[in-house]
């Protein structure tokens, strides 16, 4: 008998440091996996990833082989994930990779098929040369689209596109989690040596459409203004350099 559940087909890299993944663990804990089954293509193979609680929840995790050792094995295995997985929804979060599944699920007869844009940016300029190119594609092969923003929808989309049939939908936390505590202010502040300074804290990868060069001219008015400000930065991801270079 079918596992009577609404199949969910997520394309997203689950790797831990990253903002989709948090945003899509945050929602998988608030789902009634009673109702849905949230399956995973995913191509990082780290095992610091969420991969084990999303198989702890009932969801299934496909490692495919990365589009960047060989796209044809790629496609591949995304072609046979989706015409054998009975899926009512496949939902797009990796912008340009996405489009092969839903090129498949439309092909498949997929009846939901979602792409999701969640940043304003690419990080190449090849990458936003084929994003630019790509809106036709989204807009033939998609059912629906989403955005963490109405700017991010209408910069992977289109204004158009993203007005008729876009939907924002908010990066949600459970905000119990991030209540102000003293004690954890106080011991902070201890770390960081700071008595009764104003300081400054910023948690993010340091990549470049993190917009880390606007922060830092930021930082810099507030200096006029409070000679002794620190400011802490928490850096994940990959840098070139020029986030450095900014806080010269």
């Amino acid at each position: 008998m079918r596992d009577q559940r609404i199949r969910i087909l997520n394309i997203a890299n689950m790797n831990s440091d990253s903002g989709v993944a948090c945003f899509l663990m945050n929602y998988l804990r608030a789902m009634d996996m009673k109702k849905f089954r949230m399956d995973f293509v995913c191509w990082d193979k780290r095992e610091d990833n969420c991969y084990a609680e999303i198989k702890k929840m009932g969801g299934r995790v496909f490692l495919v082989t990365s589009y960047k050792k060989n796209p044809i094995r790629f496609l591949a295995e995304i072609r046979k994930i989706v015409k054998q997985g009975g899926y009512d929804i496949i939902h797009g979060h990796e912008a340009i990779m996405s489009l092969p599944a839903l090129w498949y699920g439309k092909k498949y007869k997929v009846p939901v098929r979602i792409a999701h844009s969640h940043s304003v940016g690419m990080t190449s300029p090849v990458k936003e040369l084929i994003a630019s190119v790509s809106r036709h594609a989204f807009e033939r092969y998609c059912t629906d689209v989403m955005a963490c923003s109405k700017m991010a929808g209408d910069y992977l989309f289109g204004d158009q596109v993203f007005q008729e049939r876009g939907q924002v939908l908010h990066n949600a936390i459970r905000t119990e989690e991030y209540a102000f505590q003293t004690e954890v202010r106080e011991r902070l502040r201890r770390e960081l040596g700071a008595d009764k300074e104003l300081v400054i804290g910023h948690v993010g990868r340091f990549n470049e459409n993190k917009n880390h060069k606007f922060l830092v001219d930021v930082f810099e008015k507030v200096l006029e203004k409070e000679k002794r400000c620190p400011a802490s930065f928490d850096r994940r991801g990959r840098n070139d350099g020029r986030c450095e270079e900014a806080g010269q």
